[in-house]
């Protein structure tokens, strides 16, 4: 857990060269826009299948390793050939389909609940990437994707402890990322700002890239 006070003064003292940086038109500063290119569309495109069933569920990793970019791409290939495999598992939804109903509030425990299940029923534990590019497929405005570099920025900036599991590091970088994000609105110095995770996972990328 990190502060909203430690993450306001850390915007407040980095913003100018964030938004410097974004509305630079230089890609050597700032090349990130694929991200909105990308995302929205995926919500889009997603946001038809209300949760997750055995039907569907190859429907979602088709659009998922199709939007999957082969440069910055947003979880490892490997790790959707290992979502491929629940397709052809009887049960196989059942282990993400919690995900799918997560909110921010909840996310924490969706991912503890999916390793248990997904260990279980194909020996497999998903990376947060995995979750953090499902998640940010289904909504880019609640749920940020996930870089482990990130997490370890918050905890520079002065997260109370380093997360223990898989949920507290993916929740600590959401809720930042939308802390961050709600910032950006408030400031209105950009476009696009109505993806809030999107925005704040952004600000922290941008910022740990040029420390």
């Amino acid at each position: 857990m990190i502060s909203k006070l430690q993450l306001k003064a850390f915007y407040e003292s980095h913003k100018d060269e964030y938004y410097r940086s974004r509305s630079s038109g230089d890609k050597n500063q700032w090349d990130e826009a694929y991200k909105w290119d990308i995302f929205p569309k995926l919500n889009e495109i997603l946001s038809q299948y209300k949760t997750i069933t055995a039907d569907n569920l190859p429907e979602i990793v088709k659009a998922l390793k199709k939007h999957n970019p082969q440069q910055g791409s947003f979880a490892h290939w490997t790790e959707i050939d290992n979502l491929n495999i629940l397709t052809r598992h009887r049960n196989g939804w059942q282990v993400v389909a919690p995900l799918w109903e997560a909110t921010p509030e909840t996310v924490e425990s969706a991912i503890e609940n999916i390793d248990t299940v997904g260990d279980f029923l194909i020996q497999h534990r998903f990376g947060n990437a995995m979750y953090g590019y499902m998640l940010a497929a289904r909504d880019c405005g609640n749920f940020a994707i996930y870089h482990t570099n990130l997490v370890k920025l918050l905890i520079e900036i002065g997260a109370d402890d380093k997360p223990k599991t898989k949920g507290e590091s993916y929740r600590l970088l959401n809720d930042s990322s939308l802390y961050l994000g709600e910032l950006m609105q408030a400031d209105g110095l950009t476009t696009n700002l109505e993806q809030r995770a999107l925005n704040g996972h952004d600000f922290l990328w941008v910022m740990q890239s040029v420390r």
